[in-house]
C-alpha cells in the first residue's frame, strides 16, 4: 500500500484544531478565566443658553393734547422704548441678536404692518378705519443700528450682538394719530401699542438658523 501525501493546508488546519482543543481543555485542577476590561460610562451634559428680552416703555404723562384743525384732530406724543438682554451674571446667559415688532391697535382693531420699508422722513404709516392714519416717526439715525423687513411681518432687526445686561434703544421716537373726523377719533379713543421682542443666540450663526433675513447691503 502506497503512502499518501497529505496536503500542507490540511496539516496546518489539523494543527490549529488540535491547539484550540488543547487550550479549551484545562488540565486537572486548573481553571480557565476570561478577563475583560471596559471604560467607565461617560455622561454628556447639555446646558441650554437663556435669552430674555425685556422691553421697557412708558405711557405718556400727561396724556397728549390734541391739535384740532376744523373737523380734523391729531394726537402726537413721544414713545421711545428700550430692549435689554436680561440674565446678566448667570452662567447660562449668552450673547444674542434681537428683533422687535411694533403693533399699534386702535380700539380693538389691529393695524396691519406697512407694505414697504420706511421712506423719506423715516415714517411708518398705518391706515385706520376711522378715516385717518397712525404714523410712527422713527428715531434719528435708526437705520445705523436697525434694519427693517416688510416681507417678514414688519420686524426691525438689530445689527449688532447684544451682550447679557446690555440695553439698546428701540427704533421708535414719535407716534401720531390723525383723523379727518374729530368725532370718530373721540369715539374710538383707546390706543394700544404692543412691542414684541425676540432674541436668538449669536453663536453658530443663530440668526441664519432661525431664518432671519440678512442685513441689506
Amino acid at each position: 500500500m502506497k503512502n499518501k501525501k497529505i496536503p500542507l493546508a490540511l496539516k496546518l488546519g489539523l494543527a490549529v484544531l488540535l491547539i484550540s482543543a488543547f487550550c479549551l481543555s484545562p488540565l486537572p485542577g486548573h481553571v480557565l478565566a476570561l478577563l475583560t476590561a471596559s471604560p467607565p460610562p461617560i455622561t454628556n451634559e447639555f446646558t441650554p443658553g437663556v435669552i430674555e428680552a425685556k422691553v421697557n416703555t412708558e405711557k405718556p404723562i400727561p396724556p397728549p393734547t390734541p391739535n384740532i384743525s376744523g373737523d380734523a384732530k391729531t394726537y402726537s406724543w413721544d414713545q421711545p422704548f428700550t430692549v435689554k438682554n436680561e440674565n446678566a451674571g448667570l452662567p447660562n446667559a449668552i450673547d444674542a441678536y434681537f428683533r422687535v415688532q411694533i403693533l399699534p391697535e386702535f380700539t380693538g382693531i389691529l393695524l396691519t404692518a406697512p407694505d414697504s420699508t420706511p421712506a423719506s422722513g423715516d415714517v411708518l404709516s398705518w391706515a385706520m378705519s376711522i378715516d385717518g392714519t397712525c404714523k410712527m416717526e422713527l428715531a434719528s439715525g435708526w437705520d445705523s443700528d436697525w434694519y427693517y423687513d416688510a416681507d417678514d411681518g414688519g420686524w426691525f432687526y438689530y445689527r449688532d450682538v447684544v451682550a447679557p445686561g446690555v440695553t439698546i434703544d428701540g427704533p421708535l421716537q414719535t407716534i401720531t394719530i390723525h383723523s379727518d373726523d374729530a368725532n370718530k377719533i373721540d369715539y374710538y379713543q383707546i390706543f394700544d401699542l404692543t412691542i414684541l421682542a425676540e432674541g436668538v443666540m449669536a453663536a453658530n450663526d443663530g440668526p441664519t438658523l432661525a431664518g432671519w433675513p440678512a442685513p441689506p447691503p
